[in-house]
């Protein structure tokens, strides 16, 4: 039976229908005078006669899954089976929940929700991603990225080296640029996933870089958990690497990520006063790097 929770004495409301139990507490503390809130359990549940005499008594219902592949596919389910109910999915983050610990109004969503004639939709990334296939185009953004001292975020594929600073996304053709055009990265500090994983990827390539930086640690240090980079990504940004389709895009995409993640955690570090041991710990990775890599002692 879904989880329900609300301050109203009517049924005669508007409902938000989520995920998790956690999502529907918060709805219920930061808006249940407006709203019945629905907890599924998981996105793989269905209504059962209890939510379906619910929502036949609502003033609208609204499905607000996860903002992921299990979300989006709930989602469709449900508009399916019921054409009225209105899909809309949290401003940022994962869910609820994410969006609340992140500081996000959750009130003024749901009054947003329930007062607009058409649902808010999310807020999309906005990301140009450009194809360098030309030495002298490689080249060049190499050596502005080394001048201004900025730090990317970086990504490999099997064909693709993806790099990002800010909102400037670019997906490198590593057969068609010469890798010995890319030597300038022995310069370079970087920011990937695991710094060491793609350290090992660019070793293929004859290659390598200068200090790399690595989420997942950060990651490790402020919740004590390693993720993948999809669900870091979900989790931080609302959205992973399989936004965009293609190689190219999904390389570059993955670039911002890592970027785009790192600015965040770095805050969430100092804000918790984790910077010293986010460094001490990172301190010990050039070291296991050559280990895995040479398989050296």
């Amino acid at each position: 039976m879904p989880y329900h929770s609300t301050k109203l004495d009517k049924l005669e409301a508007p409902i938000v229908i989520v995920e998790s139990a956690l999502d529907a507490i918060i709805l219920y503390q930061e808006a249940g005078d407006l709203v019945h809130a629905i907890a599924m359990g998981s996105a793989q549940n269905k209504p059962d006669a209890y939510l379906k005499a619910l929502m036949s008594k609502a003033t609208d219902t609204f499905v607000c899954m996860d903002y992921d592949n299990a979300g989006f596919e709930a989602a469709k389910w449900w508009k399916d089976k019921f054409p009225a109910v209105k899909i809309c999915f949290i401003p940022k983050g994962k869910d609820v929940g994410d969006y609340h610990i992140e500081g996000g109004p959750v009130r003024n969503w749901v009054e947003a929700l329930i007062t607009n004639d058409t649902v808010p939709e999310r807020p999309q990334p906005k990301i140009d991603i450009y194809i360098i296939d030309e030495k002298e185009d490689a080249e060049g953004l190499l050596n502005s990225i080394r001048d201004s001292e900025a730090v990317p975020g970086v990504s490999i594929s099997e064909n693709y080296l993806g790099i990002a600073v800010g909102d400037q996304t670019f997906a490198i053709d590593l057969h068609k640029v010469p890798p010995g055009c890319l030597v300038s990265m022995e310069d370079m500090a970087v920011i990937a996933h695991d710094g060491v994983d793609f350290l090992e990827k660019l070793s293929k390539y004859n290659l390598t870089c200068g200090h790399t930086e690595s989420t997942r640690l950060q990651h490790l240090i402020i919740i004590e958990m390693l993720w993948d980079h999809e669900k870091l990504a979900q989790h931080r940004l609302g959205f992973g690497s399989g936004y965009f389709a293609g190689e190219q895009a999904q390389t570059a995409l993955a670039a911002y990520i890592n970027w785009e993640i790192y600015q965040l955690q770095e805050e969430i570090l100092k804000k918790n006063n984790l910077e010293k041991a986010y460094q001490l710990y990172a301190g010990a990775q050039p070291a296991l790097a050559e280990i895995r890599m040479t398989g050296s002692h």
